[in-house]
């Protein structure tokens, strides 16, 4: 599994997580459970920054392939 594949799986965990926990939470709002409520919201949030981080990084790897092959293909050999 390469990088980019591997940070995109990382990126659907945590878009799958967060939807979890807001749904988990909606069930505890009816339930007047509002302790657990508010868990599920923070966890929710820390799902949110892991989608952040993903995504940066999945792009800054991206980046860093298409710098990569430019400066491969633009390489002149001197010989």
């Amino acid at each position: 599994m390469t990088k980019l594949k591997l940070l995109l799986l990382i990126l659907a965990s945590c878009t799958f997580m967060f939807i979890g926990w807001v749904v988990l939470g909606c069930y505890y709002w009816v339930h007047q459970q509002h302790t657990i409520t508010i868990i599920c919201c923070l966890l929710a949030f820390i799902s949110v920054l892991g989608q952040f981080a993903a995504l940066a990084f999945t792009l800054r790897e991206r980046a860093y392939r298409q710098i990569n092959q430019v400066l491969s293909s633009t390489d002149v050999n001197h010989e």
